[in-house]
């Protein structure tokens, strides 16, 4: 009967700020208001008395007071009832995100200095001065030392750290793919045609979707799976070894996963055929068909097959905590093992037809599968329909403008008319190629949001180098491993991994790191749109080629970064690039 009444209470639009303020010091106590009989007639008497109030209704007034309880007991519990009118009032002017106190330290410096990351991304967001400093000159960068929120400051261009900076840092993935945005977005800028690459790179995006593969058959005395068959773990030391293989079999096309190894003595991971029966409890290479199998102690590659060839990179050794990534590429009859995204192998002259993927565990050890991709054979890829969707020079600006609006997932068709586009030579293009133009612009901006930007939580390791991934209630995270009761008590021994206790080394690395994985109180509007400055940024450097010569507050640039680092192509690059060697 009184929903509508009580739903006034929280429209503010209904209630003039003089009302709220009188609703308010009349409940200066912060009580909330039971709707009894007793308290009913209590504020139908103090509606009568009160001109302000004449035409409201006693629930709608009970809800309004105590929304403004609830409000004044969320502060209290933040700041203490005594800081309650201070910080109201600094809130209501705006300037609690950039007051500071007596040596010029701001609530960003303090969030940097603690490792607190949902309020330092919080701040950021409603728009803290990333240049501020302290009495002693330092900024929030200078103070911090929680390598996520490091991270996260310099994205925000914190003591004017770039976007190439950050790659330079991140690693050799990170600079390639900085530098070859950088070449798209002078291509773009220019009119110019794309780099060659630039189409395979697109035909790759367009044809790569999720792999729905997980974990299969196991040994089963020995071995398990989690719910989501995604981990698979060796539970007991009998038999000796135990195996696992992927749901299904890998037919055409390039097949790419990811696994974290979340606890390792004693490991073999890759890819087999024909293995059945005792296989399951053999050691790599026995009672099977076919096998590349590479063995986390290091070594040769357990193989069996004809011709196989191994060709190394670097060490073959894979480490609790550790990425180890598999990619087979059927038609290239190729192979390749990465650990932590570097390259340590390639294997050549593989019959990849009808495998699946392998893993075999000699001690209580377990695996998880962060990610499987499969791009389709390139006879059956999904084509460009018009070789003009690639070339810059046929295309307005305003043309492009528009179609980099249009998300991803939507239909040009749907949105725009053909007629609404014409090329620089004033021809009118049909819906298939501003489809075509439309899925080349995703792509180039794809690439865009990927070098702006990350997921913190895709790098988070506990104090073990264990991967960790969020739980079912979003704030706790888990490694997934079983340690034993003994290790995690009052609970199964297993961390998480969906609920329940942490392990040791989860619960101290979530504390060290501040509950990296929390709400983040801003908007998500607030925190695309800090991404896009920081991507208009990146833009505005590139076009004006002053992104090589950038230097950060203490006087660094890229050029300083790479020799540092010992990398003598990204230095020649850069040299080539008319860096300054001042």
């Amino acid at each position: 009967v009184h929903t509508t009444n009580i739903n006034i209470g929280f429209d503010n639009s209904h209630w003039s700020d003089e009302i709220d303020n009188f609703l308010e010091d009349f409940n200066s106590s912060g009580e909330i208001y039971s709707c009894t009989e007793k308290k009913i007639r209590e504020i139908e008497g103090v509606i009568k008395k009160t001109s302000l109030l004449q035409n409201e209704e006693s629930y709608s007034v009970i809800t309004r007071i105590n929304v403004f309880a609830l409000l004044k007991n969320i502060l209290d519990k933040s700041v203490g009832r005594q800081c309650y009118s201070t910080a109201k009032k600094l809130i209501l002017c705006n300037e609690d995100i950039s007051r500071t106190n007596k040596n010029d330290v701001g609530a960003l410096h303090a969030a940097a200095k603690c490792g607190n990351f949902d309020a330092l991304c919080t701040l950021l967001d409603l728009g803290a001065n990333v240049h501020a400093l302290d009495k002693d000159g330092n900024s929030a960068l200078d103070v911090c030392h929680n390598f996520a929120c490091q991270d996260e400051l310099k994205r925000s261009n914190v003591d004017k750290w770039t976007v190439l900076m950050r790659a330079i840092e991140s690693g050799k993935s990170g600079v390639e793919s900085y530098f070859s945005y950088r070449k798209l977005k002078l291509s773009m800028d220019t009119r110019q045609p794309f780099p060659v690459w630039f189409k395979s790179m697109y035909l790759h995006e367009i044809n790569t979707v999720p792999d729905d593969w997980n974990w299969g058959e196991y040994e089963l005395e020995s071995m398990a799976r989690s719910g989501d068959l995604l981990s698979v773990e060796k539970t007991n030391g009998s038999p000796d070894y135990s195996c696992a293989l992927g749901s299904k079999p890998f037919t055409d096309g390039k097949h790419s996963w990811v696994l974290q190894v979340l606890k390792v003595t004693s490991m073999w991971v890759g890819i087999v055929k024909g293995l059945t029966g005792d296989g399951f409890s053999s050691s790599p290479g026995s009672d099977c068909d076919y096998m590349i199998a590479f063995a986390s102690n290091g070594g040769d590659p357990v193989t069996v097959g004809d011709d196989i060839s191994v060709q190394r990179f670097g060490e073959l050794k894979y480490n609790t905590g550790q990425l180890v990534g598999l990619t087979l590429d059927i038609e290239g009859r190729k192979l390749t093992l990465t650990v932590d995204d570097i390259l340590v192998a390639e294997v050549n002259n593989v019959d990849g037809d009808s495998v699946l993927p392998y893993v075999c565990m000699d001690y209580e050890e377990s695996v998880y599968l962060i990610s499987s991709k499969y791009t389709k054979p390139y006879s059956e890829a999904i084509m460009p329909d018009d070789e003009c969707a690639f070339q810059n020079e046929l295309w307005k600006v305003d043309v492009d403008t528009r179609l980099l609006q249009v998300p991803s997932d939507t239909s040009v068709h749907n949105t725009f008319k053909a007629v609404d586009f014409q090329l620089v030579s004033g021809i009118t293009v049909s819906s298939q190629v501003l489809a075509a133009r439309h899925a080349v612009l995703q792509v180039y901006s794809k690439l865009r949001r990927e070098i702006v930007g990350h997921d913190p939580l895709l790098c988070l390791t506990n104090n073990d180098g264990c991967f960790m991934k969020a739980g079912d209630d979003g704030g706790s995270l888990y490694c997934g491993r079983n340690l034993g009761t003994d290790v995690i008590p009052n609970s199964d021994g297993r961390c998480g991994p969906n609920s329940g206790p942490q392990c040791p080394s989860c619960e101290k690395a979530q504390n060290m790191k501040c509950k990296v994985m929390f709400t983040n109180f801003s908007s998500s509007e607030l925190r695309a749109q800090r991404s896009d400055e920081c991507a208009n940024l990146m833009d505005s450097m590139i076009s004006q080629q002053s992104d090589i010569n950038a230097s950060n507050r203490r006087g660094r640039t890229a050029l300083h970064m790479a020799a540092e680092k010992g990398d003598s192509a990204l230095v020649l690059l850069l040299l080539s690039l008319k860096a300054n060697t001042a």
